[in-house]
């Protein structure tokens, strides 16, 4: 467990995040809505699908998020110098993390923009890698009550795939409010708890500086919304999944968290990916899918019951926090700190 120092600075740390994630997100929604020049020549605002009005909302909350995360991590390494809590390759980790996360960042700040090709999607989570296998402490996994394995180079491939995994599935479970960053900011708490009691000081750090981010932009964009993710926020939640896996050796936790995102993916993959799966809005305000066949979780519910898009979110976030809850307890009693 982290000592009364260490938790007050992670208090900070998540604090400092928050705040400047929302003052930036307001700044963000203040300048963008309803300036009809972001949104008819821009695309920088978009029409919320599921409201009857379709409203215009802007999209591009990962900005907040990205100051947010730069504020923590700030305070964090002030924090390294203020209280000595430097041993080596601390700091380096920390930034490694930072950087490969800021990096992936700005691809999806890109796509937001210029909307970039798949291919750069793949590319850009291979180099943002690299940061993080140059601080990874070894190569072995922790899987509970089966003990731990050394992969040896193997874990370099394995690391490598899953960070284009992750920076690109988070963006699958969106189209609804609150979705992505509901979902990452449940998946991310669960890792600070576990990385908090197994006395993982770093990942401790970062993880708060991103929950505190997520926490404070699902401020604006659960109901109503009033600005979107865009890829930018969803590429970040993906990269600090993976950058918190490696660093932090939860790499069977960020697996089994991960699960939801890789169904999505292969549901999404039956239907080519062009399929209309985000449903139709009723009249009593309901969602129902636009196919009989299921080609995501959101349909799933959908089918299953009737949901408003609060609701329907709702669910999703619910089910992930199940999928929490038992990894935790997995980890707890199957691995030891």
């Amino acid at each position: 467990m982290l000592s009364t120092n260490e938790m007050l600075v992670l208090a900070a740390t998540l604090l400092a995040s928050a705040l400047l994630c929302f003052l930036v997100t307001r700044e963000v929604v203040r300048k963008l809505k309803g300036k009809k020049h972001f949104e008819t020549e821009l695309g920088f605002v978009v029409p919320d699908l599921h409201k009857p009005d379709k409203p215009s909302i802007p999209k591009l909350g990962g900005i907040g998020v990205a100051f947010g995360i730069a504020a923590g991590v700030s305070v964090a390494t002030a924090a390294f110098a203020a209280f000595g809590f430097q041993v080596a390759g601390d700091l380096a980790r920390l930034f490694a993390m930072f950087t490969s996360v800021i990096i992936l960042g700005l691809v999806g700040l890109t796509d937001d923009v210029l909307r970039t090709r798949y291919r750069t999607r793949v590319i850009a989570p291979l180099l943002a890698v690299i940061p993080i296998l140059a601080v990874v402490p070894d190569t072995t996994v922790a899987v509970p009550f089966a003990g731990v394995f050394g992969l040896g180079w193997l874990y370099y491939v394995i690391a490598a795939a899953g960070f284009v995994v992750l920076s690109n599935a988070v963006n699958m479970v969106g189209g609804f409010n609150g979705s992505e960053t509901g979902l990452g900011s449940v998946t991310v708490g669960a890792l600070l708890a576990t990385a908090v009691a197994f006395n993982q000081l770093v990942p401790s750090l970062f993880l708060a500086a991103a929950l505190g981010a997520f926490l404070a932009f699902l401020r604006f964009n659960w109901f109503p919304a009033r600005c979107l993710p865009g890829n930018m926020t969803t590429h970040i939640i993906g990269s600090v999944f993976a950058a918190s896996a490696l660093v932090g050796k939860m790499e069977f936790m960020v697996a089994v968290l991960s699960l939801l995102y890789v169904t999505e993916f292969f549901l999404k993959a039956r239907g080519g990916f062009h399929v209309k799966w985000w449903g139709t809005l009723q009249q009593d305000g309901t969602l129902k899918p636009s196919d009989s066949r299921t080609y995501s979780i959101h349909m799933f519910f959908m089918k299953h019951f009737s949901l408003t898009e609060r609701g329907l979110v709702a669910r999703v976030v619910a089910t992930q926090a199940a999928i929490a809850i038992i990894v935790v307890a997995l980890t707890f009693y199957g691995i030891k700190p």
